[in-house]
């Protein structure tokens, strides 16, 4: 409920944005403990991030696929982040770790989290802008529109 507002003033891109932002700031936070209490505020941090991203990636992927394939495509979604992701993340994450040590393996993925987030944000925003007709591309970023939306038109 709340993220359907908040996707409406700051958009999809820039919802999963700060989703991935926050991953980054809690990578970040990871790499710089001194008290193994304060990995609590770091899952804190993960709760806010995961809730952001995923929301955010299941909604624009409502937007951008058509009513007969959304099952599919959030299923691959699902498939991505917690089954794909978490072998890829585990498995590159401790090899890294071996090699130059933990605090450096989060503080290495925190700032390829941070580079991806930006491009991501950066191609995005550049996409929506140069998709837009040459009069309207100055305007403020519109948010895409949904399948419901065209069908009101109809």
């Amino acid at each position: 409920v709340c993220m359907t507002s908040i996707i409406k003033k700051i958009g999809h891109p820039t919802a999963i944005f700060i989703g991935t932002l926050a991953y980054t700031v809690r990578l970040l936070g990871f790499s710089l403990l001194t008290n193994p209490w304060y990995v609590m505020i770091g899952e804190m941090i993960e709760g806010f991030g995961e809730g952001v991203l995923i929301s955010a990636a299941l909604m624009y992927c409502g937007t951008l696929v058509p009513p007969s394939s959304i099952v599919s495509f959030r299923g691959i979604i699902g498939i991505m982040y917690w089954g794909f992701g978490s072998i890829i993340g585990a498995l590159v994450g401790g090899f890294i770790s071996e090699k130059i040590g933990d605090r450096l393996t989060f503080r290495v993925f925190a700032a390829i989290g941070l580079v991806i987030a930006c491009v991501y944000l950066l191609c995005s925003h550049a996409i929506i802008k140069f998709r837009k007709p040459k009069d309207l591309r100055n305007c403020v970023l519109t948010p895409v529109p949904t399948h419901d939306d065209q069908m009101e038109k109809n």
